[in-house]
């Protein structure tokens, strides 16, 4: 449980940096509603179901760790940020995650599976534009 822990803090701490990276989306879209995986080309890492805004235009990327593999999805959206983190939170929540960590007024947490995989979501308010980071952290099986 405690490496699971650490792994979660370290994916936390790994995604913070990466807050204030866009995508190159304006934000200048309307009303966004969630969008299904079908509409977005995400690669197979990606577990289905992400909660992402309609006018996300996800940046993703993988890396293998030592005994896991590490999946960054960042993208900016002009979607509430409480909404959008509210959105994660409840896929966590659907999905067997536990919240392990939690800022709720800076809209990041921190949370692990049964199975030892790792879930982290920062969203940051940048006035029009909100920028999204989700962690997966997937051990290999």
């Amino acid at each position: 449980m405690r490496k699971c822990i650490a792994l979660s803090m370290l994916c936390f701490a790994l995604i913070v940096p990466l807050a204030a990276c866009g995508t190159g989306n304006d934000g200048s879209g309307g009303d966004s509603q969630a969008t299904d995986r079908a509409t977005v080309d995400l690669p197979d890492a990606v577990p289905a179901g992400l909660p992402l805004p309609a006018d996300a235009d996800p940046d993703v990327t993988t890396r293998d760790l030592s005994g896991a593999k590490q999946v960054v999805v960042s993208f900016t959206t002009a979607k509430d940020a409480a909404s959008v983190y509210g959105s994660f939170r409840q896929y966590a929540e659907d999905n067997g995650y536990v919240i392990a960590t939690e800022n709720q007024d800076n809209h990041r947490f921190a949370s692990n599976s049964q199975s030892g995989d790792g879930l982290t979501v920062s969203v940051s308010d940048m006035g029009s534009v909100k920028v999204a980071t989700v962690t997966f952290v997937i051990l290999a099986n």
